[in-house]
């Protein structure tokens, strides 16, 4: 394989430099949004877990992994996407949508391949600092230090949900960065159209013309962030029941995301269920908001030895479980709509910047 096979990329230094003053700016900025959406995740309930009470807790923790997890994220994606479109066969160059022209591109399966290559890197640093922050968050501790000792006891609950985060985030980066790149090759091939037939420029001029800027890459992001924060809200409703370890009642939830989430839909569902029967017996269910451990017990039984449980009630109740895997949706979406729009715009500005600073991050290769 010759160096011309691959086209070229950003450097490695402003990846990371680039990545990492991404990250930081969009989670720093953003961080109150967080803080709610992991409290209505909490088993415990939003108010129990803090409410609108110290959105800010936890910070810390984030301002010291931000940066190096997307810095190590953005050095993986864009490094070894190029790389992983030639091992699966994908040219290395694309035809510019209405015209002749072919210049260097990443396939959408090098960009789906890298995205999960970026992930797992990020992970080995942001979930460490994810279980520290999701503890403050939710007052477990008081403090980052205290946060830190106490997971110290036993260093390796720093990665629960190691696994859990894996699954929420490679499918959340898979829809989401093949979309981003998608849908900037679209509009950069109709204004390179533009430019060519209506504007009369030559090829160069064109592709200089037809760049996108910050701003309408800021917009993008923000688009195919909402996109792949609604469809991955279940499984980031797991993660956070994983990392925060226990129910309301002390019972320890398994690292099987599967089961976990299974347990959370049924536990979904007999809530509602519960509700509904003391809803029809006491006539009203103002006094008493919370069902106690002993009612929710009732239903974990099985339909056939007990009468409280009718056959078709996970069909006729799955309204109440297909809400609690969807807590916290609004301000996830939100969030990472927002944070799409900073994030993106922050890393395109600052590539814009390093190239200008250095002459350009690419090889010309298109005279």
């Amino acid at each position: 394989m010759s160096t011309n096979d691959i086209p070229p990329v950003v450097t490695p230094q402003i990846s990371m430099i680039c990545g990492g003053l991404a990250g930081l700016t969009v989670d720093l900025a953003l961080y109150p949004l967080d803080t709610l959406k992991t409290r209505l995740q909490a088993p415990e309930g939003f108010l129990a877990s803090g409410g609108f009470r110290g959105i800010y807790r936890g910070m810390q923790s984030v301002a010291l992994g931000s940066a190096p997890g997307s810095a190590a994220f953005f050095l993986a994606y864009e490094q070894s996407a190029p790389y992983l479109s030639h091992l699966v066969g994908a040219t290395n160059v694309r035809t510019i949508a209405g015209t002749d022209y072919q210049i260097p591109a990443t396939s959408p399966i090098g960009h789906m391949l890298a995205a999960m290559v970026g992930e797992v890197s990020a992970c080995t640093i942001r979930v460490p600092t994810d279980y520290l922050k999701m503890k403050l968050q939710t007052n477990v501790h008081p403090s980052l230090s205290t946060a830190f000792k106490t997971a110290m006891l036993t260093p390796r609950v720093l990665y629960n949900g190691f696994g859990t985060t894996l699954v929420r985030e490679i499918p959340f980066s898979v829809i989401q960065f093949p979309l981003y790149e998608f849908l900037k090759r679209k509009f950069h091939d109709k204004r390179f159209v533009h430019a060519q037939n209506t504007l009369n420029l030559s090829k160069k001029d064109s592709l200089e013309y037809a760049k996108l800027s910050p701003l309408f890459s800021s917009i993008i992001g923000a688009f195919c962030g909402f996109v792949a924060a609604g469809f991955t809200t279940p499984l980031d409703v797991v993660r956070t029941r994983i990392m925060l370890g226990t129910d309301p009642y002390g019972n320890h939830y398994t690292n099987n995301p599967i089961s976990t989430m299974k347990r959370i839909f049924d536990e979904g569902c007999r809530y509602e269920k519960g509700f509904l029967m003391k809803l029809g017996q006491q006539g009203s269910f103002a006094a008493d908001k919370k069902l106690s451990p002993e009612l929710i017990q009732q239903y974990l039984t099985d339909t056939k030895t007990h009468p409280g449980l009718e056959v078709g009630d996970r069909v006729k109740y799955s309204k109440g479980g297909v809400k609690v895997l969807f807590k916290g949706v609004v301000p996830r979406t939100m969030w990472i709509s927002i944070g799409g729009c900073v994030y993106f715009g922050a890393f395109e500005g600052a590539k814009s910047i390093a190239a200008k600073a250095t002459g350009g991050y690419y090889q010309d290769k298109y005279d």
